[in-house]
């Protein structure tokens, strides 16, 4: 039986429960904020915790593989061999140890997918890119570069427009390019564009596609753990609600609702409505919580009370 292998596998389980706590710790203090910058915040640092706590772990039971080869390891414990008989729960551990080739084979198999889907999504991307060209219109072109200012992104922002693009994106890290479908400028009033401008400018001054990069990463390695794949795609809503706020300092929130909503129509009039479907309702929550907005006020000093509780629970698991 290879040692990395039970590593690995006993890695894999510990994450299980990390994750549960990363995810309590989370709503918890999602509970006593109302800012959505200061969640999303709050919740990449989480889901960034989590990540360096399975990494420990995983140093911790290579270390402890390497300084006791001669025991049998059982999750970060290690037994003698000639120990007294196992209880029902070293059992069960003793079997996952057993079949840690086949768990550890599986976990690549599914990082091998996953490789796989974000080299389609590259390319897919790709296809954009060379399909893009620069906007011919100098007033949008001045118009970001405009709002670039007033929203303090201070890196030069690119506006091209795609043919085969169906709703507003921002990627690049040192290069930020705005992409815009095709007919979207002629199609929307100035004040319209502008508050789509905003959100895709938001965006960029947070760095999203970098963040988007690592939840990507953390989807590929964690693909089998339910609790991360929702820490992730809550990451991933607080996003756009942090560009939804901004865009809020500056519009009306009746306007900008009409927009998303204008929006969406022109994205399933390009898409089959079942594959829509998804990215439907997250517009649609965008919508009722820009119109339905109910801040909640909770004291800082019971906030800092649960955090410190969480503290020391987690700090009293790594200890055992």
């Amino acid at each position: 039986m290879n040692g990395l292998e039970l590593v690995l596998t006993w890695t894999l389980i510990h994450s299980l429960w990390i994750a549960l706590a990363a995810l309590l710790l989370s709503n918890l203090l999602s509970g006593f904020i109302s800012k959505s910058a200061t969640r999303r915040f709050i919740k990449i640092s989480i889901l960034t915790i989590f990540t360096s706590s399975v990494a420990y772990v995983f140093i911790t039971q290579l270390d402890l593989l390497i300084n006791y080869e001669s025991a049998k390891i059982i999750g970060l414990r290690f037994i003698d061999a000639n120990a007294a008989t196992p209880n029902w729960l070293d059992e069960i551990k003793l079997w996952i140890s057993s079949n840690s080739l086949v768990i550890s084979s599986l976990w690549f198999m599914g990082i091998v997918i996953g490789t796989v889907k974000f080299i389609a999504n590259r390319q897919r991307l790709n296809k954009y890119k060379s399909s893009a060209l620069p906007c011919a219109k100098e007033q949008v072109i001045n118009r970001v570069t405009g709002l670039a200012e007033d929203l303090g992104v201070r890196r030069k922002v690119q506006v091209v427009i795609s043919a085969i693009l169906n709703s507003p994106m921002a990627i690049g890290v040192l290069k930020p390019t705005i992409y815009l479908p095709a007919g979207l400028i002629s199609g929307f009033s100035t004040e319209e564009l502008d508050t789509i401008l905003i959100h895709e400018l938001s965006h960029i001054k947070r760095h999203d596609y970098f963040i988007n990069l690592f939840l990507v990463f953390i989807e590929t390695v964690f693909f089998f753990n339910p609790i991360v794949l929702h820490l992730v795609k809550d990451i991933r809503k607080e996003m756009e609600y942090v560009c939804d706020d901004e865009v809020l300092e500056w519009h009306n929130q009746i306007a900008y609702a009409k927009v998303l909503v204008k929006l969406q129509e022109i994205n399933l009039s390009n898409q089959v409505a079942l594959a829509a479907k998804n990215k439907q309702s997250q517009f649609k929550q965008r919508i009722e919580r820009m119109i339905n907005q109910n801040n909640k006020k909770v004291s800082p000093k019971l906030g800092v009370v649960v955090v410190l509780f969480i503290s020391l629970l987690v700090s009293s698991a790594f200890a055992v």
